[in-house]
């Protein structure tokens, strides 16, 4: 979350993250007597790039609760924009052409759709170990087989 969108959890909140990564950033805080909080982070699922892609990732997704729409500093090497929206408006966006998205961001977002709060989507979350690990197959014409992440439809 410090490298991609500039914030780092902490006991007191989400706060800006100081422009380092890693060690760097660790030490950083450490000196300014700023504590991590990786306990408030909620994992949601792990997502593997198909065998044979051309690059593979072993990904990790989470929920964050926070007050107030934090500022956000994006790292323009990884991402090209953001937005605090819903769900549903992202979807939209998504369905009108306006956002391109990866089928993990896709299920996410339609997983969160399904939920009426951010607190409910975290009971939802709550017990996914890591372990279970979501990794699309490739059809026959290259696309992605449409998959749902654990318990979308509960």
């Amino acid at each position: 979350m410090a490298e991609e969108a500039g914030l780092v959890a902490t006991p007191n909140g989400v706060i800006a993250s100081p422009d380092l990564r890693g060690e760097d950033l660790y030490r950083d805080l450490s000196s300014t007597g700023t504590e991590l909080d990786s306990e408030s982070l909620v994992l949601v699922s792990r997502w593997v790039t198909p065998e044979g892609a051309p690059r593979r990732f072993d990904t990790r997704f989470y929920l964050l609760a926070t007050t107030g729409t934090p500022a956000v500093s994006l790292d323009t090497d990884e991402l090209v924009g953001f937005s605090w929206t819903t769900p549903e408006h992202a979807l939209s966006r998504y369905q009108s052409g306006d956002w391109p998205m990866v089928l993990p961001t896709l299920a996410h977002l339609r997983w969160l759709a399904l939920r009426s709060s951010i607190d409910e989507a975290i009971r939802s979350a709550q017990g996914a170990d890591g372990r279970s690990v979501i990794e699309p197959i490739r059809a026959d014409d290259g696309s992605l087989v449409p998959i749902l992440v654990p318990s979308e439809d509960s």
